[in-house]
């Protein structure tokens, strides 16, 4: 587990533009704003459809995050299993098979180019 919030934070840290605090707990994650932001770069765009809420304090908007997270997973060509409501409430199990899906999504979209090109939406690690 410590291994997957230890990529998130360097994902993370290698997005200019975030400002998102680390990330130390699955917990962290369950308002969903970190995982966007890797899904979005590993897209290579911002979500068309809707903003996201930057501060997932209530749980409304944890879930709103959260639904908005899953349809970029999809656009991404993950197929999940659960709901928003396990992310929002950080079903463990849930979470870090969410975790790793993005993690071997990012590796794909770095491994398919040649030798040190970049790539849209590719995530040093």
């Amino acid at each position: 587990m410590q291994a997957l919030i230890a990529w998130v934070n360097t994902a993370l840290s290698n997005i200019s533009e975030t400002n998102t605090k680390p990330v130390h707990t699955l917990l962290d994650l369950s308002d969903s704003v970190a995982l966007i932001q890797i899904c979005e770069t590993i897209l290579g765009s911002k979500s068309p459809t809707k903003c996201w809420h930057e501060v997932g304090t209530n749980r409304i908007r944890k879930i709103d995050n959260a639904t908005l997270l899953i349809s970029l997973i999809k656009k991404l060509g993950i197929r999940m299993n659960f709901g928003p409501q396990d992310i929002t409430d950080c079903n463990e199990k849930q979470m870090m098979a969410l975790v790793w899906s993005v993690v071997k999504r990012a590796s794909v979209a770095g491994a398919s180019a040649p030798a040190g090109a970049r790539v849209k939406g590719q995530i040093d690690l």
